[in-house]
């Protein structure tokens, strides 16, 4: 069983707890890692951007695959969950902001842009695309 298979299921626990860890510390993959950074690093998930508004994500170190025994056949990283000082959402905006996120991943549209179609205008589409 891969150690790291479970990262995103206890990244979504501890982010999601009722009273947030002020700093997270973890162990995970290089690649999973750069999912749950997202942008500039990946494209954005649906994670990242969930987290991005009341955390600071960063890679703190980067390990030597001989660090570790047995020795793992991927790359590892120490990754930083850091809660922000003062969060990009307002506190009375994070259901709208999570519902937004949740829907605009699962709108069963493989291009982003055709699931937002519903509840925005092309020209409001646009607007977005360059924030």
């Amino acid at each position: 069983m891969n150690p790291f298979s479970s990262n995103a299921a206890i990244i979504k626990k501890l982010t999601e707890a009722k009273n947030l860890p002020t700093d997270i510390f973890l162990f995970v993959q290089y690649d999973a890692a750069k999912k749950f950074l997202g942008a500039p690093n990946t494209k954005e998930t649906q994670l990242s951007l969930l987290l991005k508004p009341i955390f600071e994500l960063s890679i703190t170190h980067q390990f030597k695959r001989n660090d570790f025994r047995p020795i793992p056949n991927v790359d590892i990283v120490l990754l930083r969950i850091k809660k922000r000082e003062k969060p990009m959402v307002e506190q009375q905006n994070e259901k709208l902001y999570r519902d937004f996120i949740v829907y605009s991943f699962n709108a069963w549209k493989p291009i982003l842009k055709e699931g937002l179609n519903k509840i925005f205008t092309d020209h409001q589409l646009l607007r977005l695309a360059r924030i």
